[in-house]
């Protein structure tokens, strides 16, 4: 078995109780690493698609790259992936804190899950397997209480837990899972494909130790990544004031959502940024497992109606929650956020769906009686706290509805409301104005996983170089031309990291140094090239997922809001898109994907190596 491997995974079926030990495929491993690389070829080959998400015969699963548990900085990541209940596709999420160290020291690369349990269950594993156990009395409960009853149920303070809220079990289709009391894996809903299944948690304890075939070569490159972390001034910022810090800098970019989009600059920035949060609520920094970057904070809020000591919100739930709501008392976003983590609610959808539901009611579109005899409007924190907890709950009206997303909400409401519901492909878009960063927008217009920025972070877009993808000094975000070829290298890039598992916080620092780590855990001796070529394969092969799914090149695209309307003010005032279609055609050119289907060309799914694919498609 190769280094940086446990050599096995987990397979357990709800509707049998079976739980058995499988071996993993090496050759998988080989092409498609660990993590969301490997889950997409085993969920590819396991799953009759179309399916629905919330069928039996969906499969579930949570995954570790072979860098994961390891000196490798932000080596503390594991992967969720199964058919998304949002998007009705490929789905996956990541997420950090020291869940996925503590599965990889049980002797296990992963688990699949299967089927559907008769009543509640849990999944608690060792180094000598997994049990299922009940969950009946968990059921209902929030996340940070789940993981301390689990705890003291199992008689294990060292255990991590791996869990839903009451989101996931109401079925909401961004529920999220969360572990760490804090860490979460959000965005595509698998937190209520897991509450499908009647699957509150997994628990696990180990002590094994993770193979490194060439410590000292790995120690090595661990030193020369500190060196370069210290003079890297954008890692620096968000490790003094975590993402938040970037909310200030952001604003005068352009980049922040405010007023369900509709904004380009929010004259409260600093009172939300990270340097306010760091002055007043954040009272210590928090890292995930083997991770020098402290991006977030552990917060307390004093005041009795906003009380709270846990983690902190991030850049993502301060702009989504309040500059996109028009709210910016940062111990209420605080408080806001923190009910989203105890619910099991993704944050960016939350505050996506509450923006649009104030713009349907300030248009007229959705009533008192809709809302439970709240009035939404702009800049009103008490009434985004109770919608977020209606939500949760699945209350009857607008509670319920916000709980599909705002692409099955404004086809439900109709009326035109389609044209300010900000998604991709049923996915809420994450903070980074596409108006304002180009080829973050040509990102999101074409990932697997809809409006998400994690799979191309275009950081020379936002004043950073990024030498490595030939962009030795930093772009203007609105200029489109030259760009193109740089973010397809950087959505290759983030998506062999994650397979490895390492976090974008560290890659950011040096991305070189990702492949360094990757040789040094494995023994491999992957080029740069070869590292590259993992991740345009497991990409190709989630784009295949997705058409199999019913996609096609009519879902490569940005909604209207973010396409047709300019910014009213701010860096980017005024600022329209000039070659949209074009700038789609020459990614579709260099990614080797049909213009006309969307599909990739079968000369490049067999030069990846992916034949059976190439006759999928193309017979």
């Amino acid at each position: 078995m190769m280094s940086g491997f446990m050599g096995k995974l987990l397979r357990v079926d709800l509707s049998t109780r079976m739980i058995k030990d499988e071996p993993i495929n090496e050759e998988w491993a080989s092409v498609y690493m660990g993590a969301r690389g490997y889950m997409s070829r085993l969920l590819y080959n396991e799953l009759e698609l179309p399916i629905d998400a919330f069928s039996p015969k969906n499969i579930l699963t949570w995954s570790t790259g072979p860098c994961a548990g390891t000196l490798t900085p932000g080596s503390g990541k594991y992967e969720v992936c199964g058919v998304s209940p949002l998007s009705g596709g490929w789905g996956d999420s990541s997420a950090g804190g020291f869940f996925g160290w503590a599965l990889k020291r049980t002797g296990y690369d992963g688990i699949v899950i299967m089927g559907k349990s008769e009543k509640p269950v849990y999944l608690f594993i060792t180094e000598g397997g997994g049990e299922l156990r009940d969950a009946s009395h968990l059921w209902g409960k929030q996340t940070f209480d789940t993981e301390d009853i689990i705890k003291k149920d199992l008689g294990e303070k060292s255990a991590r837990v791996s869990t839903i809220g009451p989101a996931g079990e109401r079925l909401v289709r961004y529920a999220n899972i969360e572990s760490d009391h804090g860490s979460f894996a959000g965005r595509m809903g698998l937190g209520a494909v897991a509450g499908s299944k009647n699957f509150k948690a997994t628990a696990v304890v180990g002590e094994k130790n993770i193979p490194i075939a060439r410590p000292e070569e790995l120690k090595k490159s661990y030193d020369a990544y500190l060196l370069e972390y210290q003079e890297n001034i954008a890692v620096n910022l968000v490790a003094v004031h975590g993402t938040a810090g970037m909310i200030s800098t952001f604003n005068e970019l352009g980049v922040l959502p405010i007023k369900n989009w509709q904004g380009g600059y929010f004259q409260e920035a600093d009172d939300v940024d990270g340097t306010t949060l760091t002055a007043t609520i954040g009272y210590s920094p928090y890292c995930c497992f083997g991770c020098p970057v402290t991006h977030d904070r552990k917060c307390k809020v004093k005041t009795p109606k906003y009380a709270f000591d846990a983690h902190g919100p991030e850049y993502e739930s301060i702009t989504l929650l309040g500059t996109n709501t028009l709210n910016h008392d940062l111990e209420a976003i605080a408080y806001a956020s923190h009910l989203c983590d105890l619910y099991g609610l993704d944050t960016i959808s939350t505050g996506s769906s509450i923006a649009w539901a104030i713009e349907c009611f300030e248009k007229g579109l959705i009533a008192k009686k809709d809302t439970g005899g709240l009035e939404l409007e702009w800049g009103n924190i008490d009434v985004l706290i109770e919608m977020i907890k209606k939500v949760a709950n699945r209350e009857k009206g607008t509670g319920y509805l916000l709980g599909e997303g705002v692409k099955r909400a404004a086809e439900k409401i109709g009326h035109g409301s389609g044209a300010w519901a900000v998604h991709v492909k049923g996915v809420e878009m994450s903070a980074w104005d596409p108006r304002a960063l180009k080829m973050m927008g040509i990102n999101m217009a074409t990932t697997a996983g809809g409006a998400r920025h994690t799979p191309g972070m275009t950081f020379f877009e936002i004043n950073m170089p990024q030498e490595e993808f030939g962009m030795e000094e930093p772009i203007e975000g609105i200029i489109e031309e030259g760009k193109s070829k740089a973010l397809v290298d950087v959505q290759d890039w983030s998506m062999a990291m994650n397979a490895a598992g390492q976090c974008l916080f560290t890659g950011a620092v040096k991305p070189a140094l990702t492949v360094e780590f990757v040789n040094a855990v494995t023994g491999w001796n992957l080029s740069w090239e070869d590292f590259l070529r993992i991740g345009e394969r497991i990409i190709n092969l989630q784009r295949v997922f997705n058409i199999q799914c019913g996609f096609s090149v009519g879902d490569d695209t940005l909604p209207p809001r973010i396409l047709l309307e300019p910014k009213p003010d701010g860096y980017a005032k005024g600022v329209v898109w000039k070659n949209f279609e074009g700038l789609l055609k020459e990614h579709y050119d260099l990614r080797g994907w049909d213009i006309n289907t969307g599909k990739p060309k079968k000369e490049r799914l067999l030069d990846l190596g992916l034949d059976d694919l190439a006759k999928d498609m193309w017979g």
